[in-house]
Parts: C-alpha cells; structure tokens; sequence
C-alpha cells in the first residue's frame, strides 16, 4: 500500500505541473532560458591628417560571471577555481559576484579582461564545473604608435562604481570603458557608438544555446587629427636629442665634449626625477601650421605607453607604474602649465607692436639683473 500511495501522489504532482499549473512552470522556463545581453558598440578609430590609422579595436575576450546561473552554494567552488584559472584575487572576485547579486543580478559581470587563449579555452572545457561562467567577446585598444602619439590620443579605463550611477542613465553598462585622457577623452561622446540588445536562449549552465533577436549595435564615429604621425616621430627625435644634450650639459658643465655626448647610463640617471637624483626629463616641442591654428605636431617628455591601460592582465604592473612614477608621465608637458620660458618672449613682443610700444628696430641692453629679475645664470 505504501508503493501504491507514493505511486498516486507522483501521478498527482504530475497532473499538477503539466496540466493545473503548466502555464506557470512554462512562464518559469522561459524566464530560466531567456538571458538579456548587452552588445557592446565598437569604438570609433582614430587616423592622422594623412589617414594613418593610429588605433585600432583588438578582438579579446572577458570573463563574466551571469549571476542568475550560478547558485549561491555552487560560489565557494566556482570562485576557487576561477581565482585559479585566472591567477586572480578569490575576494575581489567574489566582492563583484556579490554586489552583482543585490544591484543588478539580471546583468553578468566581468571578472577578467582580455584573457589569454589558453585560459579561455580551459574556461570552456570546465563549463559543467563553471555555471554561470560566461566567455564574452569584446575589443580592447590598440595604440599603434604606443608612447609617441599618447599624450594626444590618451587612453580608455573601465567605469568606477562612483561613475556608474551617472553614466547609466546615458545608456552605459557597469563594464564599459570611456576615455580617460587626450582626443579618448574629449571624443568620447562622438567615439562610443550605441549599444545593442540580444535575447539569448542559454542552457542550465547559462551557456548561449541560440541568439532569439538581436538589436544591432551602431559603431561610434571616427575621427581624423590634424597630427602628421611621421612629422610627430621627427619632431620627436629631435626633442630627445636636445633633452639629452641638457642632461649631459648637467652632469658635467665644464667638459664640452660631453655636452655633444655623454656615456648612455649618464643620461638615463639624469632624465629620472630630481626626488630619484635626476636632473627631470620634462620638455615640450609644438609645430603648428600658422595659416590655419593646425597642429601638426606635439611631443613631450616624459612620455608613457598608453596601451598599458588597455585591460590586459599582462599589462597591470606596468600601468600601475606609470601612475606611481615620480616623472608624472600623465601630465602633458605640452599642455600642462609649465613656465613657457623664453618662447613667451614672442607674445609679448608681437603686443608690444601692436600697440606701438616698439618698433621693429627698438633695441633693449639688458643685463643679469634687469626689472627685479635676474636670469637663472646670472650672465645675462
């Protein structure tokens, strides 16, 4: 009698699940296999005056973890063996998970950026072990020209949590880059594009089974600089040529020939920062066209590479540098509001004939000491 009543009672549930409550357990079903993503918008590339193209959008991959398909009690494990997988931080890990979970668990989000093939691909093999972990394609930047051209183009970083609650309501996701600094940034509104929507149909592990519609993404626009990349990598030398001459001028004033040329090693140690025992590697060089207020070109010193904030995991320390150097190589010296020096002489002079102050032909004798002022060396 036991078999029959527990036989009675499944056919029961049975009759209840398919027939009484079917349209309740199929509403389910499809809230359970129908996921809404995000498809990022290409970023708008970048060419010189002469169409160089100076950036382009690299094809990566992130980790993200979909927060709906991943059961409380299976995070432990899953976090365990991603904080592996990923040679990654387990708590930052599940810091991301979890405020996933109480502010927006209907959005994955991203754990690492830009991961090698060979992860990616142990990722995959791992899915039955990983729910909830997803592969997503995304790009990342390419800076062609790296260090030369930074200071004008500058770079993209990842949205912070203080940004996000402005940026979303103009459209952005918790995962998105925007620029930071140089043209990226100015630009940005014109580079980003728009982003699409897909409904995905994904299996139990909330791995994409089929894309059920798509709204496409529209890519941003590109822009086109009045720079000329090769007069930039000219102007470029030469202002290293000059900066060196300085550092060897430094490091012996009184010996000419190394004034033309000094050992390597001398000159690096004087290009450090002063707090590092340097003399400062800081010097900025503009060509502009005078016809038209173009600029043609803009080098300065100390430079950076900007494709070290481009999110790959590889490239941490080396961004993590950049932000700790005592050089401040973020700081465009040709922009920054570094004494001009002499080269202001040529403003105030052009002031003084235009209100007639001077002549072309006025003369002045100044010595060391003239105004109140005297010059850096004392020699006039």
């Amino acid at each position: 009698t036991r078999v029959r009543s527990s036989a009675a009672s499944d056919v029961y549930k049975r009759q209840d699940m398919q027939i009484v409550h079917s349209g309740n357990y199929v509403d389910k079903a499809v809230e359970n296999r129908v996921r809404e993503r995000t498809v990022k918008a290409l970023r708008g590339v970048i060419y010189d005056r002469n169409h160089k193209q100076l950036v382009y959008n690299q094809p990566s991959f992130d980790i993200a973890v979909d927060v709906e398909d991943l059961p409380s009690k299976d995070q432990p494990q899953v976090v365990a063996r991603l904080t592996k997988l990923l040679h990654g931080d387990a708590n930052d890990i599940n810091t991301k998970i979890d405020q996933q979970r109480n502010t927006a668990p209907n959005i994955p989000v991203s754990v690492a950026s830009s991961v090698d093939q060979p992860t990616l691909l142990q990722i995959k093999q791992d899915h039955v072990d990983l729910p909830g972990v997803i592969p997503v394609q995304n790009t990342i930047r390419n800076y062609v020209d790296g260090s030369l051209l930074s200071g004008i183009v500058g770079y993209v970083g990842p949205i912070t949590q203080e940004e996000y609650p402005d940026l979303k309501q103009q459209g952005y996701v918790q995962d998105e880059k925007i620029g930071r600094a140089g043209v990226e940034l100015t630009y940005q509104d014109d580079l980003r594009g728009v982003n699409g929507l897909q409904h995905v149909e994904v299996d139990a592990g909330g791995r994409e089974v089929q894309v059920l519609d798509e709204v496409p993404a529209k890519p941003g626009n590109s822009l086109d600089l009045t720079i000329d990349a090769q007069l930039q990598s000219d102007v470029t030398k030469y202002l290293r040529w000059g900066l060196d001459r300085a550092h060897c001028y430094e490091a012996n004033p009184n010996e000419p020939t190394w004034t033309a040329l000094c050992p390597a090693d001398v000159r690096a140690q004087m290009a450090k920062p002063k707090v590092d025992g340097g003399h400062g590697d800081e010097g900025a060089a503009v060509v502009m066209d005078v016809h038209t207020g173009e600029i043609l070109a803009m080098a300065a010193f100390p430079q950076y590479d900007n494709n070290v904030f481009s999110g790959r995991a590889s490239d941490q320390a080396k961004a993590a540098a950049v932000l700790t150097s005592h050089a401040n190589p973020l700081i465009n010296r040709a922009l920054s509001p570094t004494p001009p020096a002499s080269t202001y002489k040529q403003i105030t002079a052009s002031a003084a004939l235009q209100e007639h102050v001077v002549t072309p032909t006025t003369a002045f004798s100044v010595p060391a000491c003239w105004l109140g002022m005297c010059n850096w060396n004392g020699q006039g």
